[in-house]
């Protein structure tokens, strides 16, 4: 590394600690390395950063862009800044290694930067998935799968007892953001001492919670907007501790980053979210209190059928989100769900038919 690269790296590494104690998050640090103290024998520490980019920006402009448009540079630095933080404060047992840090960084908001990152559709998710940077989206939760697992970390070793990866903590896979679980698990890893095949100890093998949500964005019901096509869900990844408390039928910011799943011929794109936060102090665009013509001319023309207009209006109700003449049951149970709610001084969204 030459004496020029190295002072950028001593200047980025400043300003991160200087983040890092400004912001809160080295007393963030402090108390979960109080919890882990109490659990011994821990293979993965995981250290949950809160960063404002913009702020974080401004102290350093080099720095803030990378974590913008590379983040795994950028997270890698940190994992190096919080190991020397809890090594020098001895935070954590002494034997813990490098391998063992984990860092996962949670942007608390993104600039717009022109909407150049902002996905309105699945078109822009197509043309925004050559970026490597962090990506926002705002919309309701139209669906969402059951929790499932999958592998957050766990532990390779080499088959030598005679080599130093046999022995202690040297070779720990940690899923990266993006990653299927092919890629964290791989029996194709070789030991950097020997270059024999490493061999995964399954038992410590470590499994966190995922699920993924469709969200449709916020464009679909925003004033003015067409109603001439329909705008496609957009499948978003959830993991951990961000899988709590999401709900149906809300509305939600989601930052995160695309991801592509190559499955034969064709090319699934998602995002993963690094942080979702539910908008509550956005005012809900208020829907006029008369019927629409649309619903009234319906009814004058199916009102010889006490059957004819519920039928007619559930198969053409949201066709923004399906195709109508599909899932009549479930509309028309929805249809009957509003209805009994119509009391209730409660906001909801409402797609107009």
């Amino acid at each position: 590394m030459s004496i020029e690269s190295l002072d950028k790296k001593l200047k980025m590494i400043y300003t991160l600690v200087e983040y890092l104690e400004t912001s809160g998050n080295m007393r963030l640090i402090k108390q979960q390395c109080a919890r882990y103290s109490q659990n011994k024998g821990l293979l993965v520490y995981t250290f949950k950063l809160l960063i404002d980019p913009i702020l974080f920006t401004e102290m350093n402009a080099e720095l803030g862009n990378s974590l913008l448009n590379s983040p795994n540079d950028v997270i890698f630095l940190v994992k190096e800044v919080v190991f020397q933080i809890v090594t020098l404060l001895e935070l954590l047992p002494v034997e813990v290694t490098f391998p063992q840090i984990s860092v996962i960084i949670r942007l608390i908001q993104l600039p717009s930067l022109c909407q150049s990152n902002t996905i309105q559709s699945s078109t822009d998710l197509s043309r925004l998935s050559a970026i490597h940077g962090f990506v926002q989206i705002s919309g309701i939760i139209i669906g969402m799968t059951a929790s499932s697992k999958y592998t957050q970390s766990t532990k390779y070793r080499c088959p030598d007892v005679e080599c130093e990866g046999h022995h202690g903590n040297q070779f720990i896979r940690v899923h990266v953001t993006g990653a299927s679980e092919t890629q964290t698990i791989r029996s194709d890893l070789s030991c950097t001492f020997c270059w024999r095949r490493l061999e995964e100890e399954k038992s410590c093998r470590y499994l966190s919670e995922k699920m993924v949500i469709e969200v449709v964005p916020d464009k679909l019901y925003s004033s003015g907007a067409s109603n001439s096509y329909r705008i496609q869900a957009i499948p978003v990844y959830l993991r951990d501790d961000i899988t709590r408390g999401v709900e149906l039928g809300e509305k939600y910011n989601v930052i995160g980053l695309i991801r592509k799943d190559i499955m034969g011929e064709n090319i699934m794109l998602a995002i993963e979210a690094n942080n979702i936060m539910k908008v509550t102090s956005e005012t809900i665009p208020t829907f006029a209190t008369e019927i629409p013509k649309v619903i009234t001319d319906l009814y004058e023309d199916c009102k010889s059928s006490p059957w004819s207009f519920v039928l007619n209006l559930a198969y053409s109700f949201a066709d923004q989100i399906c195709p109508p003449g599909t899932y009549i049951r479930l509309k028309m149970c929805i249809l009957l769900s509003l209805v009994t709610l119509l009391d209730k001084q409660v906001e909801y969204y409402i797609y107009d038919v």
